[in-house]
């Protein structure tokens, strides 16, 4: 297990990846089982991200949706699509599945997750598998139901801009440096036009610079050119007369990609390594046979004696959503689940 293993400060796992189990094939995850006399107990936070964005953008109507104890994406998709909101859930009041209800609300988690790790609305529509102009009506609809998730956002990269980094709701920085490049930085090459005037002998002109003129006539044509082709073209007739030109757009793009994913997934990987070190640190934990095992991102996986298994998964739980609560205010919530395991044969309670 890697502690900085990921950018944004979570955990990452190699040789093998123990966070990367198959969850489809069942035959794979029987093959791990608790020592004798033992069962695995796991503890994952429920929606963690969605609802680290609502305290983080302190929107009402998302932290509203969390208090009510509402399905978060139902609910949301309730907002946009404009239909009732047990006609947004995958299973019906009476038990009965609801195909168009799950569409609904697995469209509202594509989005909402696709706004965090900043993809944009092609991205989004080739996973919803709808035109890209039907995504971004989906996506402007979510901004006009919660605005201040959109203010936030702007606020993040305005920010980023300004000071290259961006914070957790712990204050855990990731630095972006690729946010304050300039669009285009220019280099004189021998033979181009240049700011140093050899008649000049009273200033320190330092050295040769291409010429303001010259680089504002090349930013304007460049901002003008449409795609990347047109681009090139540019920068080689621009090498011809003695100017290299570095065009950082992609790495700013990708910069601004990151800033809003770092601070929510930062922001999720430090609750769960919080939530771990009380874990570790609880006396009554250690009392009762409990020890950690692996993180796998917002979950929790542990091992006790089976007869201690329900104080250890009620303990468990509140000691990860008491992690939670030092900073976050939107409700957290705990799922646990113990897996009785006998010799590879596993009964899921």
């Amino acid at each position: 297990f890697h502690q900085y293993g990921a950018a944004t400060g979570r955990f990452s796992s190699s040789d093998p990846n123990m966070q990367n189990i198959p969850s489809h094939n069942k035959e794979i995850r029987k093959m791990f089982r608790a020592q004798p006399g033992y069962v695995l107990i796991s503890s994952d936070f429920s929606q963690q991200e969605p609802r680290t964005l609502a305290h983080m953008s302190q929107d009402e109507n998302l932290i509203k949706a969390y208090v009510d104890g509402k399905d978060i994406y139902a609910w949301i998709a309730e907002k946009i699509y404009k239909v009732p909101y047990d006609e947004c859930k995958e299973f019906r009041p009476d038990g009965t599945k609801n195909p168009e209800g799950k569409k609904r609300r697995d469209s509202v988690k594509s989005i909402i997750l696709g706004i965090m790790y900043g993809r944009g609305a092609k991205a989004i529509a080739e996973q919803l598998n709808c035109s890209t102009k039907e995504a971004q009506k989906i996506v402007d609809q979510f901004y006009d139901s919660f605005p201040k998730v959109k203010k936030w956002m702007d606020s993040v990269l305005n920010n980023a801009r300004k000071y290259g980094f961006v914070e957790t709701a712990w204050g855990r920085k990731r630095r972006l440096p690729d946010v304050q490049l300039p669009k285009y930085e220019f280099e004189l090459l021998s033979g181009g036009p240049s700011t140093f005037d050899p008649l000049n002998f009273d200033d320190d002109q330092g050295e040769a610079t291409v010429d303001p003129a010259t680089a504002s006539k090349y930013t304007k044509l460049l901002d003008k050119a449409w795609g990347g082709s047109a681009k090139r073209d540019i920068i080689m007739k621009a090498r011809e007369e003695g100017i290299k030109i570095t065009d950082n757009g992609g790495k700013i793009a990708d910069a601004e990609r990151q800033c809003v994913n770092s601070v929510i997934q930062g922001s999720a990987a430090d609750m769960s390594k919080l939530a771990m070190v009380a874990i570790h640190n609880s006396e009554r934990l250690r009392e009762l046979g409990c020890h950690i095992l692996i993180p796998v991102h917002d979950e929790v996986i542990c091992e006790c004696p089976e007869e201690n298994a329900k104080e250890v998964s009620e303990l468990l739980t509140s000691l990860m959503i008491g992690a939670a609560a030092e900073r976050i205010c939107v409700p957290m919530k705990c799922d646990a689940e113990v897996t009785y395991c006998w010799y590879g044969d596993t009964l899921e309670v």
